[in-house]
């Protein structure tokens, strides 16, 4: 009986031993990794005939968490950032700063990893040109397919109406 006893406490401690050591790696492979960045790109907005250009600088800081799998495997992140836009022409001094805005989101692929997809969201800037009312306004949710990032869902509200932007530049 005694010997009995003896491996069964001994076969409970290697098991909760086991489990200990499984949880133990379990939550440092699922402890997220910290990351943060920003950066500043500047593109074409919009062109407005005979040579006129407007373009939008976006400058952005962002701050993550990326989590992987037991094997390395990486899984899904999640990201805050705050970005500021500017827009200006190539032929006057004219411009335009939004003011800072914020957005956060992440993105996750499937397991044989033929579909991912970044998700978005926040109240981020509007611009409003006298005379023109809201031109531009980026808020709501955001999808896109990680790979090509095209866009695969807006929602609710996402306006973009840049021809005003030609008349406003060129009457400053």
């Amino acid at each position: 009986m005694k010997i009995r006893i003896a491996r069964l406490t001994t076969i409970a401690l290697c098991a909760v031993l086991l489990l200990g050591a499984t949880l133990v790696r379990s939550a440092q492979a699922d402890q997220p990794v910290p990351w943060s960045g920003g950066d500043q790109y500047t593109e074409e907005l919009i062109d407005c005939g005979q040579g006129h250009k407007v373009y939008i600088e976006v400058s952005y800081e962002l701050e993550g968490l990326d989590w992987y799998a037991h094997d390395g495997t990486w899984v899904r992140w999640s990201w805050l950032g705050w970005y500021s836009e500017r827009f200006f022409t190539n032929w006057n001094e004219a411009e335009i700063q939004t003011d800072r805005y914020r957005w956060n989101g992440g993105g996750d692929c499937d397991n044989r990893w033929d579909t991912c997809i970044v998700r978005g969201m926040g109240n981020g800037n509007k611009v409003i040109l006298p005379g023109y009312g809201v031109i531009y306004h980026n808020a709501g949710l955001i999808i896109n397919d990680a790979f090509d990032w095209n866009l695969l869902k807006i929602t609710p509200h996402i306006e973009w109406e840049f021809s005003p932007f030609c008349d406003y530049f060129s009457n400053q």
